[in-house]
Parts: C-alpha cells; structure tokens; sequence
C-alpha cells in the first residue's frame, strides 16, 4: 500500500506541475517604435510569460497574430528556442512591421484612444509550442483578450509627442 501511495502522489504532483505549466500567464508589457513614418511602423513588442511551475518549460516556437478591433494589426512569431525557469518570467522581445495602409480602419481608434489616455483592447490568435519535462505542448490561442493600460502605451504617446512637433 505505500507503494501504491507514493506513485499515486507522484502522479498527482506531476499532474499539478503540468497544468501550472499550462496554465501560462501571458502578457504585452511594453510597445516601442523603433521606425515611425507615414506608411509604416517598426514596433518592438515584449512578451512577458509566466512558468508557474516547479520545473522548467522550454519555449520552441510561436506564432501570434494580434489584432486591435478585429483587424489583423501584426504577427509575432519565431523558430529561436528559449527557456523560461521554475516559478519564475521571461520577457521575449519581438519585432514587428505594421503596415498602416493594412490597417486603416483601426489606425484612428487606436490613437485615439493613446491620446485619450484609455485603455487599449487587444486579442490574440496563433499558439506558442513548450516542452514541458520531455512532453511537448502547444498553447493555444483563439483570439484571446488582452486589455492594457494606456501606461503600457506611453512610448506611443511620446512617439506622437515627437511628430506633432514635426509636423
């Protein structure tokens, strides 16, 4: 019966740190154009994700389409594998091109609402692939909401600063 006991608490705790593993925390923390010009933007996106297990997840790759009122705004994606240890964060930068003449219709909004100090709404699709103790995983996405407070978007306000004075 010990045994018995001991495997069943090892299944269990190892079940646990599983589904703490994918049980991720995932969140844009900061946005930062590096290139702003009438017909596009190069903007930095950091990634913050959580491990809220006691063991260590390797990230294998991921690929994200964000959205901002239902429009396709960028994709985030990579093929370089990182890891992110027991209890603990990441922050993966990723780099991305927005096209405004793709994105016309949520241009005005988006600014807006930069300008207005509210916050900014945006959704997910896409997945991130981790290992997990040898076990491979995906984590999906399927337009996922993420809400940030316009503190998170001040490089965008003072990117705006910037070409108000420009212009």
């Amino acid at each position: 019966a010990g045994l018995g006991t001991l495997a069943g608490a090892l299944y269990f705790y190892f079940k646990k740190q599983l589904d703490l593993a994918l049980s991720y925390e995932f969140d844009i923390t900061t946005w930062h154009i590096n290139k702003l010009n009438t017909k596009e933007a190069n903007v930095d996106i950091v990634i913050s994700l959580v491990n809220k297990s006691a063991f260590e997840i390797e990230v294998l790759n991921y690929d994200l389409n964000i959205f901002y009122k239902d429009i396709l705004i960028t994709r985030a994606y990579s093929t370089e594998s990182f890891k992110i240890l027991s209890n603990s964060s990441s922050k993966v930068t990723t780099t991305a091109q927005v096209e405004f003449n793709d994105v016309k219709k949520a241009l005005l909004p988006f600014f807006l609402n930069v300008l207005q100090h509210k916050p900014i709404s945006v959704s997910v699709d896409g997945y991130v692939n981790v290992k997990f103790m040898g076990i491979t995983q995906s984590i999906k996405f399927n337009k996922d909401k993420f809400e940030y407070a316009p503190e998170v978007l001040s490089n965008v306000q003072v990117s705006i600063d910037k070409l108000k004075e420009k212009y």
